[in-house]
């Protein structure tokens, strides 16, 4: 089995062109993990943290 990756697209970049990026799983989650640190939320599981990233960014999971 592939490397899973999170993708999605930032729709104005510096000259308002799309930006395509790219992080694998493990960083998705810990990014959404430190982020809900800072207020104090602590995610129960890995996958519910995913699920959030998937979420806000419009994100697809891709296995490459």
């Amino acid at each position: 089995m592939g490397t899973r990756w999170i993708e999605w697209c930032e729709p104005f970049g510096p000259n308002s062109e799309p930006v395509y990026c790219r992080v694998s799983e493990q960083t998705a989650i810990a990014a959404m993990k430190a982020s809900a640190k800072k207020t104090g939320f602590e995610y129960k599981t890995d996958g519910d943290a995913l699920l959030d990233f998937i979420t806000i960014h419009y994100a697809e999971v891709k296995t490459l």
